[in-house]
């Protein structure tokens, strides 16, 4: 089972999210680790966003350098306020290092 620190998972990180062929920004509030993470309900014009649980996810995502992607499944969508969407923790992720030489943090 993977770890936040594998997927390099941090609050307010903006990430796109596909479902049912259809993308959308949002952002991750927060997780708990090997259980499910929890980020900002879709907006959608007109109305609430819905999805029955189960329904797949496909989510992507650059950070450090590192672009990371992953399957998972909606457990539940929240519209009342405050409206949130978690999903399950993934089992497998697609990480591709996108520049050739590692990067040194330094101030």
């Amino acid at each position: 089972m993977l770890s936040s620190k594998e997927l390099l998972l941090s609050r307010g990180q903006k990430i796109t999210a596909t479902i049912l062929k259809i993308k959308y920004d949002e952002s991750i509030c927060g997780w708990r680790d090997k259980e499910f993470i929890l980020v900002d309900l879709p907006a959608v014009k007109g109305g609430f966003f819905r999805a029955a649980p189960s329904t797949g996810i496909h989510v992507r995502f650059v950070k450090d350098g590192h672009a990371i992607s992953f399957m998972s499944k909606i457990i539940v969508t929240n519209v009342q306020p405050p409206s949130f969407m978690l999903f399950e923790f993934p089992n497998i992720l697609d990480k591709d290092n996108m520049r050739m030489h590692e990067r040194y943090k330094c101030k």
